[in-house]
């Protein structure tokens, strides 16, 4: 099964017995907290869940796969997720 956006407000909003208004506000703050501490480079540590991280890719050569000529791939930043161990035990039960 696949959570999408709209399922999961409306799963704060039954499990916080909450407003469809108030849960949809909390979801999108959360996303947009994660998404602008990310963007400045910071970690968010969620106790016992996991942690969002922005790592460093090099440049690299690649293969354009319709062409197969060679290309430069920019470095670039990219975001990353660590589960915690407490979540993969609860995963795991």
């Amino acid at each position: 099964m696949i959570l999408n956006r709209s399922e999961l407000i409306s799963a704060v909003k039954h499990k916080a017995d909450i407003t469809n208004d108030q849960a949809y506000r909390a979801v999108e703050a959360v996303f947009s907290i994660i998404a602008e501490e990310l963007e400045n480079g910071n970690n968010i540590s969620i106790q016992s869940f996991g942690t969002f991280d922005v790592k460093d890719r090099a440049a690299r050569k690649g293969v354009n796969p319709s062409t197969h000529q060679p290309i430069e791939i920019k470095a670039s930043r990219v975001p990353t997720f660590k589960f915690s161990y407490k979540l993969k035990e609860r995963v795991n039960k």
